[in-house]
């Protein structure tokens, strides 16, 4: 609700899709009607891998889901799963079964959206664990994967010691440090494929509580970076926030208990308010 409205006023130009979501359809059916006016929106495949109703068949899959056919590896277990050894038994029995299951939220993609090139970032960052990006390079062709997210963010400056302390405190700059590596890896390889990606990127150090002086922060530097035009190799910056309306369902029976306390908190009430403002203001 809080992404479209946004969208609808102009404040968003993109968002991502989770295939595997439970509000996949009156979502798609807004979108369109959104896009139809504003041509130039992004839509992006957010793949998941670590909740939700899986879009592989639960028995093809084994490894990846639960009794439910819900996805339950967590974003460290894949991390660890890509330090395997090549020749390790679990590591390729995984691996087949991962590109499934990536091969079928790509195959959900084209049939939600339409055929043509697929824009693409993760659920939780997953598309820049060794595992995940490596299957996704071996499709990319394919599937049309023609931009992945890049998560390169510098640190902001300006912020009081108090905003620090949140960031150590939320885990969020150790998450900072880890995506900073996996994604100067990544990025190596998409260059060789030819696949773009987005100059300057914010967003992750505060994820959740974007709001006040780290969104006041993460924007400005987003801001003062020098103006360059579109290429082919890369595309605008990219400021990540997760606005949202207050939850008045549950998202455990759908799969999604890890993101149900992040979506029902009250940041993302903060956040949505946070944008309206701050586009308002830069405009």
């Amino acid at each position: 609700t809080a992404i479209l409205q946004l969208i609808a006023d102009g404040q968003l130009d993109g968002a991502s899709l989770l295939v595997n979501g439970p509000a996949v359809a009156p979502a798609l059916s807004q979108w369109d009607a959104l896009a139809a006016q504003r041509p130039q929106l992004q839509l992006c495949l957010h793949l998941c891998l670590t909740e939700g109703r899986a879009c592989a068949a639960p028995d093809t899959i084994p490894d990846l889901v639960n009794p439910q056919g819900h996805l339950h590896l967590s974003f460290g277990q894949w991390l660890l799963l890509s330090l395997l050894p090549p020749s390790h038994p679990r590591r390729q029995r995984v691996f087949r079964q991962l590109r499934l299951e990536v091969e079928a939220q790509l195959n959900r993609f084209h049939q939600l959206v339409g055929p043509g090139p697929i824009s693409l970032d993760g659920h939780q960052h997953i598309h820049l664990v060794p595992a995940v990006h490596t299957t996704l390079m071996a499709l990319a062709q394919q599937h049309q994967i023609i931009w992945m997210r890049s998560t390169a963010e510098p640190l902001p400056t300006g912020l009081p010691l108090q905003a620090w302390w949140q960031a150590i405190r939320s885990a969020g700059l150790l998450k900072w440090m880890v995506l900073q590596i996996l994604n100067a890896r990544a990025a190596k390889t998409q260059r060789h494929q030819g696949i773009s990606s987005n100059n300057g990127f914010a967003g992750v150090l505060f994820t959740g509580q974007m709001a006040g002086e780290p969104l006041e922060a993460c924007w400005q530097a987003l801001c003062s970076r020098p103006i360059e035009a579109e290429t082919a190799e890369f595309s605008r910056a990219q400021l990540l926030v997760h606005p949202g309306a207050p939850l008045n369902t549950s998202l455990v029976a759908s799969g999604f208990a890890v993101s149900q306390p992040f979506a029902a908190s009250p940041w993302r009430q903060r956040e949505w308010q946070a944008i309206q403002q701050l586009v308002s203001t830069s405009e």
